[in-house]
């Protein structure tokens, strides 16, 4: 059967700039196409378009896209419809991030809209926490990928070319005679290395530049148990490693095919196995790769010898769960760190010349006002490179979503009603903008303008600017688009 995978538009109809290369998807793509489907990539959320990149006052935009998604003549719309008509898939697969539910929906409607016969098929982070929430909501969903999808898919994609009802398959939701039937959660894939690499091939593949598809998972899965993550949802908390070698083919296979000089590492930790982290270092000084490299990690798994390994095989970034500016908050994170510790990470981070983004978040649940007030300060004390601020947005799946209920500021489903009228960062709050059970509403939004202000002029000094530019040199001297992307995006940035 002729399979085609979805990325549901989202900045895109915010006029926001995204240029995300959906990795899952490519892994997806990939396994059915090794499993004999046919199988093609359609991302309707990558938008070139740098007019807004500013993505802390995203949420100042989110009634512009409630208003789009009622457009039925809106032209991504349009071209979604075209794409299908010109592709004729038999299945649709869709991934569902909480805040794209509604345009999910949408989709699927104008899916079935277009052609009752195609199967649509839900996939990704909420979906599998929220499944029976999702085909109550929408007939037009055929089934659901509960968890990690890609023997899942494969063994759904043959019960539909078989016309038989996928009961006993793991990790498959699914409608029997027009009743949901739930299944258990998928079984995971132990040896990542049989798995064939993400296929960067999609619809609209000339529009991706070499750094955009210079994305890589090296591994799955997360050890540690953040209140405020959903990713072990989907892959657990054990965590999987790709053997270094395998990352290694993969590595030659891009440089090649895509003249790849730019890694974003997007594992949730890279650096926590530093035996494998030096090994990949010293794999990439060994053969001469000269790429420079980026990924995510926490601040107590940094030291001085990794950094300057880091930095000498390429490292040009390192993204850090800051998260709060007081311990009692970090404590109810369950981020099993300190904020003395956050200060010592600062400090060898600042010795490294490694590019480093610190990320920070307001407004969890019991948080009070003079908790929130001590972010900006910490920001300032620990002065990371780019500091990122957000606001807690609640997502099922997490520890913080269960805190919320008990709070009860939140609500534990919604309607098909309420997705389409609600705002994505207020989803399942009992009332429109009680993000806080202890802060008012009006002190609340004062704090958040006050607070994304506070960090944008931080981010905004001429230093750190200069400091970004300098971390993407060899990106410049080597994709020349790279440069003219920089620029729109940065004047965008800038007048925000």
């Amino acid at each position: 059967m002729k399979v085609l995978l979805l990325d549901p538009p989202f900045y895109r109809l915010m006029g926001y700039y995204n240029r995300y290369f959906p990795v899952g998807l490519g892994y997806l793509c990939s396994f059915l196409r090794k499993t004999g489907h046919e199988c093609s990539i359609y991302n309707a959320d990558f938008s070139n378009d740098s007019t807004r990149i500013n993505y802390s006052f995203l949420p100042d935009y989110y009634d512009l896209y409630l208003s789009n998604l009622k457009d039925e003549n809106h032209p991504v719309f349009k071209e979604i419809i075209n794409s299908i008509e010109d592709y004729k898939p038999d299945i649709i697969g869709i991934t569902v991030m909480t805040p794209k539910v509604a345009s999910a929906f949408k989709i699927a409607g104008i899916i079935k809209k277009y052609n009752p016969e195609i199967k649509v098929v839900f996939g990704g982070n909420h979906p599998t926490v929220k499944s029976e929430e999702v085909m109550i909501n929408s007939t037009n969903v055929d089934a659901i990928i509960i968890g990690e999808g890609e023997k899942s898919f494969s063994k759904l994609i043959d019960s539909f070319s078989e016309n038989r009802v996928p009961e006993n398959i793991d990790g498959v939701s699914y409608r029997n005679k027009g009743f949901p039937a739930f299944g258990k959660p998928s079984q995971l894939i132990e040896n990542l290395d049989i798995l064939p690499f993400p296929t960067r091939e999609f619809l609209d593949n000339d529009s991706y530049t070499s750094e955009d598809l210079g994305i890589i998972l090296t591994s799955r899965g997360c050890p540690y148990g953040c209140y405020y993550c959903s990713a072990k949802s989907i892959w657990g908390k054990k965590i999987r490693f790709r053997t270094i070698g395998n990352v290694m083919e993969e590595l030659d296979l891009i440089i090649g095919k895509y003249g790849i000089k730019h890694l974003t590492i997007k594992d949730d930790i890279f650096t926590i196995d530093r035996v494998r982290l030096k090994n990949f270092c010293n794999e990439l000084l060994s053969r001469k790769m000269k790429l420079t490299w980026e990924c995510n990690s926490r601040a107590d798994l940094l030291d001085k010898d990794s950094l300057k390994l880091m930095h000498k095989s390429g490292c040009n970034g390192i993204k850090i769960g800051v998260e709060a500016g007081d311990d009692n908050t970090l404590r109810k994170l369950r981020k099993n760190i300190t904020i003395q510790k956050l200060r010592d990470a600062g400090r060898i981070l600042k010795k490294s010349k490694i590019h480093w983004t610190g990320y920070f978040m307001m407004g969890i649940p019991t948080q009070t006002k003079e908790e929130v007030k001590l972010i900006p300060k910490f920001m300032k004390q620990i002065k990371p490179d780019f500091a990122s601020l957000s606001v807690y947005e609640a997502y099922p799946g997490t520890e913080l979503f269960e805190l919320g209920l008990k709070t009860k500021i939140l609500k534990n489903e919604m309607t098909l009603a309420d997705f389409f009228s609600t705002p994505p960062n207020q989803y399942y709050l009992k009332e429109r903008e009680g993000f806080s059970d202890v802060i008012d509403k009006i002190c609340f939004r004062e704090l958040e303008v006050e607070i994304k202000n506070d960090f944008h002029k931080y981010n905004r000094s001429l230093y750190r600017i200069f400091k970004r530019i300098l971390s993407r040199k060899a990106l410049y001297l080597n994709d020349i688009r790279i440069i003219v992307k920089d620029i729109r995006r940065f004047i965008a940035w800038y007048k925000s």
